[in-house]
């Protein structure tokens, strides 16, 4: 077989590929205007329903995000490294690809190895396609234990999470007024620029105040969670007024390497 007939062969492959054929349909779907994504660059959960109807694709009626449907989320994947789909400032709006496509056989062929590896990518990082955020993936919990490690709390006092009236803590203690902190995860908590507030020691009220200022990529030879920058001392938690304490310089190296045994623990 020459190298043309080659080509032809794997492309006609290629266009069969399901995978690829549902993300026309969804570029389709959506081709006609735009609909606002979430941080993690998912269709809103609102928009979901619609989004299952047009691939005929059955969506729970309770959903935590749309990348946990892989019958959605891997053309969605697809769509957006092959151009059909195009995501920016917020929204994901038809991709320049979609006008001209199909495109040829050398570039039906590049589209669906694009779209392969994002799946790919997608399946073996349950991450965001782009900004990976370990911590913005796990639970408000394991967000409260960075927090413990970042200022040398020792953990043996109550906390609570506070997103506007919504309260959240520790499931295992009946605190009146809030939720379960281990059903909430952070990036659904947490909107870019957005903020949100964690006490610990409910005597003492040492207030935090968390922010989303940016999300970055991943780097997979970076340790995660990781402090990138600091200011100030490590505050003294048991501070008396008749024994004072001088805080303890904050030390870079020992917390990133804390942080990073945090990663490797068994679940």
């Amino acid at each position: 077989m020459d190298t043309v007939e080659g080509l032809r062969d794997a492309a006609r492959r290629a266009r069969e590929c399901a995978v690829i054929g549902q993300a026309v349909t969804l570029a389709r779907w959506i081709e006609n205007g735009n609909r606002p994504v979430t941080v993690g660059r998912v269709l809103r959960k609102a928009d979901v329903p619609a989004a299952g109807a047009a691939l005929g694709v059955d969506v729970p009626s309770r959903l935590r995000t749309m990348a946990d449907i892989r019958a959605l989320h891997r053309p969605w994947c697809a769509a957006i490294a092959t151009g059909l789909l195009q995501v920016s400032d917020g929204s994901v709006t038809a991709g320049p690809a979609l006008e001209c496509w199909p495109p040829d056989d050398a570039g039906l062929l590049a589209g669906w190895l694009a779209g392969l590896r994002a799946v790919c990518a997608a399946e073996s990082y349950p991450q965001d396609e782009d900004s990976v955020r370990l911590v913005a993936l796990a639970l408000l919990t394991v967000l409260g234990v960075v927090i413990q490690v970042l200022f040398g709390w020792d953990g043996d006092h109550l906390h609570v999470f506070q997103k506007g009236r919504k309260r959240y803590g520790d499931p295992f203690v009946n605190l009146e007024g809030t939720g379960d902190e281990e059903a909430v995860r952070v990036r659904d908590a947490m909107v870019p620029g957005g903020t949100i507030a964690y006490t610990y020691d409910l005597g003492a009220c040492w207030e935090h105040e968390i922010t989303l200022e940016a999300t970055v990529p991943h780097d997979r030879s970076q340790d995660y969670p990781v402090c990138v920058e600091f200011r100030g001392d490590s505050p003294v938690e048991y501070w008396y007024e008749d024994e004072p304490e001088e805080p303890e310089p904050f030390g870079l190296n020992e917390v990133n390497r804390r942080l990073a045994a945090l990663n490797r623990e068994p679940a």
